[in-house]
């Protein structure tokens, strides 16, 4: 029974490997929340500041949207600052189009700056992509083992 299991795994070999690794990469792009674009940014200290809001115009134009449907709080205080992620996953956002990207703070008394300092990005592919190449690569790695299976199957009968 022994050398029959191990007859087995050695014939299937880089098959299996190559499954699992495929497999597994479908699997986290079928289930990872993986947006087009993150923004993220940092704050030293937020003295009097309500929320930011996250610009996006792509690199070409000038004028700037507000992508954000809310103000995103502050969780800073007035001596520590916080860490910030915004997921954009805008459906008008074309991938590996480039676009900059702004962070405006709101003050609690309705004041706003609009940073200068823009940083740009490149859009990567929707969420729905993501999850079909995830399918598409589980389906690739099922097909390889099972034709790996069955030539084995044949072999052992034979």
């Amino acid at each position: 029974m022994r050398n029959h299991i191990s007859r087995w795994v050695n014939s299937l070999g880089i098959v299996v490997i190559l499954s699992l690794a495929l497999s597994g990469t479908g699997l986290t792009l079928l289930f990872a929340d993986i947006s087009p674009v993150v923004v993220s940014w940092e704050t030293a200290s937020e003295v009097g500041t309500a929320g930011f809001n996250v610009y996006r115009a792509p690199l070409s134009e000038s004028a700037v949207v507000r992508v954000n449907p809310e103000l995103i709080p502050s969780e800073g205080d007035e001596m520590v600052g916080a860490a910030y992620r915004y997921a954009d996953d805008d459906a008008s956002l074309r991938p590996w189009r480039r676009y900059r990207y702004q962070i405006e703070e709101v003050e609690w008394d309705g004041s706003a700056t609009l940073y200068p300092e823009a940083v740009v990005v490149r859009a990567g592919l929707p969420r729905v992509w993501t999850r079909v190449e995830g399918g598409l690569l589980i389906a690739l790695a099922l097909v390889l083992l099972w034709g790996r299976l069955r030539r084995s199957s044949q072999g052992a009968a034979g």
